[in-house]
């Protein structure tokens, strides 16, 4: 034998031991892991983990200045991978390979497939890969395929629930998604429509940490899918919070990707953050994930407050189709008060006045219509005062509400609908929550200074009141610094932790108390050589506000007691007097006049202090303000003009 026939049998051999070992390799794998192999290659030459897509059914945000990968997830089992979290690439990876997983032959009781608890993004990968059932097990899901078919939303709005000055979690308002059962928006589908919540899960006893740990990230968020109506006895009956609806243009297919990430999501938490990953930040995120070429976590600054993500999504082009208001109790009494004569007004006050009959009434010149009027009317006023939500009854005006059931059953008439009156404003016309203010002034002695101003949060009463509550200022981390040329001194004016004023309007009936709460630092205070360069302080007062002219005019009072501590003065305390008068001289422009009369105690000495300030501000366009403003403190008078900007 040749050396040329030697090496050909040599190289045929060679062939035919490659062949043997790529087929043996073959069947090693196995055909199930080759194929995953194939999907992962595909996944990767693609680069799927880069997609917004993906990215966003992880949950990881478009965070303002950031260039992170985080998912706001805080569960470890909502990811397959151990670096998941901060990784998209790997927990991409870990998905498709879990996906092929064999289901244990004695698996746990709570035990469910990858594929079953991680739908979302297993179709999303099904469809990006064009995944072959001939090649790949599906698993059946019986408890996701329940769920979603008990779902099947036809249409989604984001829901705001008016601010209330309450507690922490409601002055800001609040933001949920309502989940349509059909396309028709009316008050009778609100009975079969669901809502995806987002809220903190907190202790039933608070404690004093409660506000600490909620802006420290110390409670679980987590999802909830709950009756629409419950949430419009808690809002609408119970605390009487107008809802303002917000029809949100999504397909059908995007319907379903919320569903099946709702989905995902019921068995993990975030990290509940009040200023940042809250409920409405988190719903932006949520809504992401269902169509992701929505740009919206990344329009949130540092923090997100509801409002501002209201106007986020109103902003977003074709995406909001209506808008629907849904009145709370209060309101609807309001309303029904508003069409009724005066006549018909000393009628719903005795009707009121007499708790257990009406036969002693007499509803004289009053036919069934005025009298249908008057009930229903006071039907309102009862359920507001008793708050009546789901079975609860009446403890005060029991046998008058049976009572006037049944007269307004006999009656027979239908009742008058409810005019078109909100009794709130929308939120997406409001200002921005932030503010950045720019004031140059000078003393009436000729001192020049300038004021910069920075509040992350909310609103005063010196501003424009479109989209915000008539008479209620929330103040946040409100810090004043004042440059004196004079002196070439910069120093810390003002600044509010936390201030709240509540001037309630007028509602026949019923009397609403004012109240004012304030605590943080302000420089000087006092006349003379008593006086101090600073202090820490306290207040808390409550009072009366007096509104006329349809609203358009306000006089208030307020009485408070003030405790504080400066190094120079010690611990004090003492009362003061806040007087107050604002007036709407046209759509744009405000005029506001306080005058704040204090007497400090301590063990050595008393501290007299009196500051006035008129207030008049110019609305130009949503987010700009121009103020100018005269003050007089301890008897230092001053003038100012600003610009305020809101962001």
């Amino acid at each position: 034998m040749g050396l040329p026939k030697i090496k050909l049998i040599f190289l045929i051999s060679i062939f035919f031991i490659l062949i043997f070992l790529f087929l043996d390799s073959k069947k090693v794998s196995g055909k199930n892991l080759t194929y995953t192999d194939e999907l992962i290659a595909d996944a990767t030459s693609k680069k799927l983990w880069e997609t917004r897509a993906w990215k966003k059914i992880l949950f990881i945000p478009d965070r303002f200045l950031s260039l992170n990968q985080k998912s706001l997830i805080s569960e470890k089992s909502f990811f397959l991978s151990v670096d998941g979290k901060n990784n998209p690439e790997h927990e991409l990876i870990a998905s498709l390979n879990s996906f092929q997983e064999s289901i244990p032959i004695n698996p746990p009781k709570d035990y469910m497939h990858p594929q079953c608890k991680h739908p979302a993004r297993f179709y999303w990968l099904v469809n990006e890969l064009k995944i072959d059932d001939k090649k790949f097990v599906f698993q059946k899901c019986p408890e996701l395929h329940k769920f979603i078919d008990y779902l099947d939303y036809e249409g989604v709005s984001l829901v705001f629930s008016n601010y209330i000055a309450d507690g922490p979690g409601s002055l800001f308002g609040h933001t949920f998604l309502r989940l349509h059962r059909n396309t028709n928006n009316s008050s009778e589908s609100a009975i079969l429509d669901d809502i995806a919540n987002f809220s903190a899960f907190v202790p039933a006893i608070k404690g004093l940490l409660y506000p600490i740990k909620g802006l420290a990230g110390g409670y679980q968020g987590r999802f909830s899918v709950m009756p629409y109506y419950q949430k419009i006895q808690e809002y609408n009956n119970y605390e009487s919070r107008d809802l303002w609806e917000y029809k949100l243009n999504l397909t059908k297919n995007e319907i379903r990707m919320l569903e099946l990430v709702l989905w995902e999501m019921g068995s993990t938490y975030i990290d509940y953050y009040y200023l940042d990953d809250n409920c409405s930040y988190v719903m932006l995120a949520l809504l992401e994930a269902a169509k992701p070429d929505l740009y919206l976590t990344g329009k949130t600054l540092i923090y997100a407050i509801p409002s501002d993500t209201i106007r986020i999504v109103t902003k977003t082009p074709n995406f909001v189709t209506n808008i629907t208001y849904r009145p709370s109790v209060l309101s609807r009494y309001l309303n029904r008060m508003a069409v009724l004569s005066k006549n018909e007004n000393n009628f719903v006050e005795q009707v009121l006045s007499n708790y257990d009959s009406l036969s002693s009434l007499d509803f004289k010149n009053c036919d069934k219509f005025c009298k249908a009027r008057v009930i229903d009317a006071s039907l309102e006023y009862i359920d507001y005062k008793e708050k009546l939500v789901g079975s609860n009854e009446p403890i005060i005006y029991q046998n008058l509400r049976n009572k006037l059931l049944i007269a307004r059953a006999n009656d027979a008439v239908k009742s008058e609908p409810l005019k078109n009156d909100p009794q709130s404003s929308p939120p997406h016309l409001g200002h921005d929550s932030g503010l950045l203010s720019l004031n140059l002034g000078s003393s009436f002695s000729g001192d020049v200074f300038s004021d910069i101003r920075f509040r992350p949060a909310l609103h005063d009463i010196e501003a424009n009141e479109n989209g915000y509550s008539n008479g209620l200022g929330v103040g946040f981390l409100d810090t004043i610094l004042r440059a004196d040329y004079k002196n070439s001194l910069i120093y810390l004016k003002n600044f509010h932790l936390l201030e709240i004023t509540s001037l309630p309007e007028q509602v026949p009936n019923i009397d609403f108390l004012a109240w004012h709460f304030d605590t943080g630092y302000e420089y000087g205070f006092g006349y003379g050589d008593a006086a101090s360069q600073g202090r820490e302080y306290l207040k808390l007062g409550i009072g009366s506000a007096l509104f006329g002219f349809q609203n358009q005019f306000l006089l208030f009072s307020i009485v408070e007691a003030d405790v504080g501590y400066s190094k120079d003065f010690g611990a004090h305390i003492g009362p003061t007097v806040l007087l107050g008068a604002m007036a709407k001289l046209s759509h744009s422009c405000k005029i506001v006049a306080k005058s704040e009369l204090s007497k400090r105690f301590n063990k050595d000495r008393n501290i007299d202090a009196m500051e006035n300030s008129l207030n008049l501000s110019y609305f130009m366009v949503q987010n700009f303000e121009t103020q100018l403003s005269l003050t007089n403190k301890e008897g230092v008078s001053e003038v100012s003009l600003g610009l305020r900007i809101y962001f």
